[in-house]
């Protein structure tokens, strides 16, 4: 859905492509060091949009949930 296309950034891909990466890392803007800092951020909100749109027209797809999950 919309929804889920707006809060999942991307499936795990292979690497350089941006996203959740094999290893759970999260790369955005290319491949470049950059600890802490936007995997935090997607874990939290993520998480709240999994909460938020439970039980509604606009739920997440359960395989997008579980890779919240995993990460």
């Amino acid at each position: 859905s919309a929804v889920a296309a707006a809060i999942v950034p991307a499936p795990v891909t292979t690497p350089p492509t941006e996203g959740i990466q094999p290893d759970f890392a999260l790369l955005a803007h290319g491949p470049q060091l950059y600890i802490a800092g936007y995997g935090g951020d997607f874990a939290q909100d993520a998480g709240l949009w999994i909460l938020w749109t439970q039980g509604t027209d606009w739920p997440l797809p359960a395989a997008d949930v579980q890779l919240v999950q995993d990460y």
